[in-house]
């Protein structure tokens, strides 16, 4: 286990142009690599580290949705854990749809596991959100966000949730979507999320 780096140490090396080795921290936090030539360092995203280390997750499709009034649901199970879910979404429609997310579900079944995939193609990581499609509720919980898409100019427009949501741990999240026009009409998601440790 590589020791605790000094962070004056090292920032004060790199001034000097001293050689370094790659140095992290306790926790595999930082990835740093200097060259004695020109002290340079590097670093990467939160995300990206985790796509590195196979602690990121992705879910991507579409479904067609018949007719207004047609609900179509998906739930995510985030177990008791010490990781930190940290959760995104991204959704757009050829119609309009409302979209809805619920926390504290209960649901008297889970419904079909829904199959996700690593983004980092060479690890074998299994992810601990549980995502399911179609689970039976029996009440959706509290109602945490909500978006409408697919309406007017709005039309195809892809609607994120431009920030990270920690869930709540042992509870079911509904994502729901609510079809608002007539005929058939598809409607695309794009669910991603990284687990991390909660001490890093």
């Amino acid at each position: 286990m590589a020791n605790k780096i000094d962070t004056n140490v090292l920032i004060k090396g790199l001034i000097n142009n001293t050689a370094l080795p790659i140095a992290v921290d306790i926790n595999g936090k930082l990835r740093i690599q200097s060259n004695a030539e020109d002290s340079w360092f590097r670093t990467i995203s939160g995300q990206d580290y985790y796509i590195h280390e196979g602690n990121h997750f992705f879910i991507k499709g579409f479904q067609q949705i018949d007719g207004a009034g047609t609900v179509v649901n998906f739930m995510f199970y985030v177990p008791q854990t010490d990781y930190e879910i940290n959760a995104f979404s991204i959704v757009c429609g050829e119609a309009e749809f409302t979209l809805q997310i619920y926390e504290d579900a209960e649901v008297s079944n889970n419904g079909t596991p829904v199959a996700y995939f690593n983004n980092n193609r060479n690890s074998t990581n299994t992810a601990l959100l549980q995502p399911y499609a179609s689970p039976t509720i029996t009440d959706y919980g509290t109602l945490i966000w909500s978006a409408k898409t697919g309406s007017g100019k709005s039309s195809g427009v892809s609607m994120a949730m431009n920030y990270k949501i920690l869930p709540k741990k042992n509870s079911n999240y509904i994502w729901k979507v609510t079809k608002e026009a007539s005929g058939d009409h598809y409607i695309d998601y794009d669910f991603f999320w990284f687990e991390k440790p909660v001490n890093i």
